[in-house]
């Protein structure tokens, strides 16, 4: 998900019945537009969230009221 306030982002996973343990959140980094999902992916992969055959959500804001969004099997054979 990209990064917004904690509380935005833990009502994000609420709604969608997501543990914290599922997510990356960038607490230490701030917003970087559309590098907050490359930087999610690395972390998710430097702290074992994202292991072969994850199914991996990335989220993305635009100005104005824009959102995408795109669905990946993570892994070599996928």
């Amino acid at each position: 998900i990209l990064h917004f306030k904690r509380s935005a982002h833990l009502a994000v996973l609420e709604e969608l019945g997501l543990s914290q343990e599922q997510t990356v959140y960038l607490e230490n980094f701030g917003h970087l537009g559309q590098n907050d999902q490359l930087l999610s992916i690395k972390l998710g992969l430097e702290k074992g969230r994202i292991k072969d055959g994850s199914i991996v959500v990335l989220v993305g804001a635009g100005l104005g009221f824009v959102w995408a969004a795109t669905t990946l099997k993570w892994g070599k054979a996928y």
